[in-house]
């Protein structure tokens, strides 16, 4: 979460939790519940080189993070739960509803067993090209490849650089370097680098999805054992940069093709990227038109009553290994304060 993982803020949360100032403000702060936005479950990495490591949580923090919520008499509910919740008039049991964003196997592996355990729900918003193995999260191969090779080259407008990743020092800022630069590129363009450096580094775009990305059996065992599938778009393209015309195809063909697929209705949709810069009132009113009962931002927030009517632009709290040293520093975010001081005194972002 951005801007909320320093040591400050842990340290502000820390205070926030023990002098029982979130609890007794959680009334008018935390709003109804919230929708909480995870990538990867994955047992501790150790590695040196790891800058995907933040989208990633572990099994125990995730059942740390469980059993802290039934303890505090938090329901933990589906997708379809909470629209309804936040649909209803008056006030009702505060919720949390757990997201995955991408379709990583250990969703599979690593989530959906400790999800069992606690008889709870979740979600997996899939990135169908992703699951045909047609195109791969750029970023999970952006660290492969330079965790495991001493130079990486980038071609791009006629000028060619040469990345030495070496050393640690060098691996982390050729990944600052080449993330900036493909983060700056519309999907089809991030498809021709991605595809050239695979190839330059001998490999394929299919492995490095076979690596990290569920297969369609496995999301379909997924649906099986009770997780709900929603939509992440046919490319993961940040949907503000493309043309209309692009941005109705990614959600288009994407929830066309997981419901040929899984064979039942696929009602939800996560924007990637998700941010204020990455998605806007054209997505929101396309999500609309196509029929998604609701669309999920990476804004940060609390759901509030005044969410009812703005399903298609819905904010979530991101969950990161950097508050896994106990389950509190959740639990103070979810009191709401921190995130009401995030959004400068707005209980309800709806834009």
């Amino acid at each position: 979460m951005a801007g909320l993982t320093s040591h400050f803020f842990r340290t502000g949360l820390s205070a926030l939790w023990f002098s029982g100032a979130a609890h007794a403000l959680s009334g008018w702060t935390a709003g109804k519940g919230a929708l909480l936005m995870l990538h990867r479950v994955q047992p501790d990495r150790r590695e040196p080189f790891a800058p995907n490591a933040a989208l990633s949580i572990t099994p125990e923090y995730l059942a740390a993070l469980l059993a802290s919520f039934r303890a505090a008499a938090l329901d933990i509910v589906s997708l379809d739960e909470a629209l309804r919740r936040l649909a209803a008039p008056g006030p009702t049991r505060r919720f949390v509803c757990f997201t995955f964003d991408d379709g990583y196997r250990d969703n599979l592996e690593h989530a959906l067993p400790v999800f069992e355990r606690y008889g709870a729900p979740f979600t997996v918003y899939a990135t169908t090209s992703f699951l045909e193995r047609s195109f791969a999260p750029w970023w999970c191969a952006l660290e492969y490849v330079i965790a495991r090779d001493r130079k990486v080259r980038w071609v791009q407008d006629g000028s060619e650089s040469v990345h030495d990743t070496a050393d640690l020092a060098g691996k982390h800022a050729a990944f600052a370097a080449l993330s900036h630069a493909f983060f700056q590129l519309p999907v089809a363009e991030v498809k021709r680098h991605l595809q050239r450096l695979t190839e330059e580094h001998g490999l394929s775009v299919r492995e490095l999805a076979e690596r990290d990305i569920c297969s369609w059996d496995e999301l379909k065992t997924l649906r099986a054992r009770g997780a709900t599938i929603g939509c992440h778009t046919v490319s993961h393209a940040l949907l503000l940069r493309e043309t209309p015309q692009t941005v109705r195809q990614e959600l288009v063909e994407a929830q066309q093709k997981l419901e040929s697929e899984l064979g039942c209705a696929v009602r939800h949709l996560a924007y990637p990227y998700g941010k204020r810069d990455h998605v806007g009132a054209r997505e929101f009113a396309l999500a609309r038109e196509l029929g998604f009962a609701s669309a999920v931002t990476t804004r940060k927030g609390a759901l509030f009553a005044e969410h009812a009517g703005h399903v298609h632009a819905l904010p979530r709290v991101e969950v990161t290994p950097s508050f896994a040293g106990s389950p509190r520093y959740m639990q103070a975010i979810l009191s709401g304060l921190p995130l009401l001081l995030w959004n400068r005194g707005r209980f309800a972002v709806t834009d």
